[in-house]
Formats: C-alpha cells, sequence, structure tokens
C-alpha cells in the first residue's frame, strides 16, 4: 500500500523530498524505490522539463 501511494504521490505532480517525511524514510534511496516511477510518467517529466543555462 506504501509503494501504491507513493508511485500516485509522484505521478500526480508530488515532491520526492516531501514524500520522503511523509513516510518518514531517513535516507532518500529508500524513498525512491518506493517511488516506482512509470517509465511513461518519466517521459512526460523530459518533455516538460525546465532548460537548465
Amino acid at each position: 500500500m506504501r509503494h501504491t501511494f507513493a508511485s500516485h504521490f509522484m505521478q500526480n505532480g508530488g515532491n520526492i523530498i516531501t514524500l520522503q517525511r511523509v513516510l518518514d524514510h531517513g535516507d532518500l534511496k529508500t524513498t525512491m524505490r518506493y517511488a516506482h516511477l512509470a517509465p511513461d510518467h518519466l517521459k512526460d517529466v523530459l518533455k516538460f522539463k525546465p532548460v537548465i543555462e
């Protein structure tokens, strides 16, 4: 259930640091495992990424 929540949270625009705090993880790597970012979601992020100068 925590993995599903984390995935949905991130896919709906959630912030990984906020998610880390919500899940009470001490290590961000743990939170990243819970997030299970879907490939389609990652494509959308790359499509709309801000330009970095």
